[in-house]
């Protein structure tokens, strides 16, 4: 990840520095190969005189080529191309979306700077997700609530709406309803009765029991019927040469923390997490997630963030560096935000800041009632403890 943010960075250097005339015509070049590219996609689509794998397999190549190109397109028009090439860009993004399943690497348009269409989406359906929990949780009156399993990988839950969005031109609340086909939850309330021991009295517990169980993209495959060419398309999607295009829609920020922690949102119980860092059974894992995140984006190793499963030992960590905020700061995104619930003069709770807007402090938080969950504060919020402010 570190290395492909420098090359980046010297690709916008490199055209900063060229004159107009050749940026112009850097920009001309890209457009062309794109709008290319989109024509060969579109052309392979419709062949019928090869197999239908052979065309899945071509059409893909040629859209991988798009992918590309466009990307390398907008760079140059950030770079200070010119008007026209923006229409060709738009063009060439609609053109991808309207040929292939591949069109889904360009989701993008959130009204929040920095994030991008998937976080987005991500975060309203891990919303409702949250929701629906805690509404069976408050359903009852109950002394214990335990939570299994995890909801789907976003990878597969993207890949079966890419493959249904293009193919049967359904889009609006498409992405909830395959989300949800996907995620299915069942609860069930027992009583146990616990028999008098030495000096404690007989009692009854009532436990809810909820079950989230994900279904595969196998199980879609059924349960959708696809098509012998949708098949192809989601199993082309899928494969492993194809994870970096995944890595960059549903981890495009610049600040990589912030990214990896939002797309753990929606995880219950941390076991990702504590048994990463070595623990054998559940503990209090919010650092542990944090740590984790940290890790990996390589800011362990890079002596950026300490390895820590203790809030205490964090705080005094980023303290002893001189790269701590007291409470009434103003973080930045990436930052750690450590909260001292017991007003006690020491931390208990750790997280990543999101992003601050209009006073208020937007976090990702681990372990929080043990789930993974967007939170926000006042800043002048008086649980916060303060931030550790890494050297990224």
């Amino acid at each position: 990840m570190p290395t492909q943010k420098v090359m980046n960075v010297q690709w916008s250097a490199s055209l900063e520095r060229l004159p107009v005339r050749a940026t112009q015509r850097t920009v001309q070049t890209t457009a062309k190969a794109s709008q290319q590219a989109v024509q060969t996609a579109h052309a392979t689509v419709k062949t019928t005189a090869v197999t239908a794998k052979a065309a899945v397999k071509a059409t893909t190549t040629a859209l991988k080529a798009a992918v590309s190109a466009v990307q390398e397109l907008a760079a140059a028009i950030a770079a200070g191309g010119w008007v026209v090439v923006t229409i060709v860009l738009l063009i060439c993004m609609a053109g991808l979306l309207i040929a292939s399943p591949f069109g889904v690497f360009f989701m993008n348009g959130s009204n929040t700077p920095g994030t991008n269409f998937s976080s987005a989406i991500m975060a309203q359906l891990n919303q409702e997700l949250d929701d629906k929990l805690s509404e069976l949780q408050m359903s009852g009156s109950y002394d214990r609530v335990e939570i299994q399993g995890q909801p789907p990988e976003w990878r597969d839950v993207l890949s079966v709406f890419a493959v249904r969005s293009s193919m049967e031109g359904e889009h609006t609340d498409l992405l909830q309803e395959v989300f949800w086909d996907m995620t299915k939850i069942t609860s069930e309330s027992k009583t146990l009765e616990h028999p008098a021991s030495g000096d404690s009295a007989a009692w009854t517990e009532t436990i809810l029991f909820i079950t989230i169980k994900p279904r595969t993209v196998d199980d879609m495959r059924v349960f959708y019927q696809l098509s012998d060419h949708q098949n192809r398309f989601l199993d082309e999607l899928l494969t492993e040469e194809n994870q970096a295009l995944w890595d960059k829609l549903l981890a495009g920020r610049s600040d990589e923390i912030v990214s990896v922690a939002l797309s753990q949102v929606g995880n219950i119980g941390g076991r990702p997490y504590w048994s990463w860092y070595g623990f054998d059974g559940h503990v209090n894992w919010c650092a542990c997630f944090v740590s984790w995140c940290a890790n990996e984006c390589g800011y362990i190793e890079a002596g950026a963030v300490p390895k820590f499963a203790s809030c205490t030992a964090g705080s005094n960590w980023f303290k002893a560096r001189d790269l701590w905020k007291p409470r009434g700061s103003t973080p930045n995104p990436g930052e750690l935000i450590f909260f001292d619930w017991d007003a006690n003069g020491l931390p208990d709770h750790v997280g990543i800041v999101e992003r601050v807007e209009n006073g208020t402090v937007y976090t990702v938080e681990g372990n929080s009632s043990d789930r993974c969950r967007q939170r926000s504060y006042s800043l002048g919020y008086s649980g916060i403890f303060g931030y550790g402010t890494p050297n990224y």
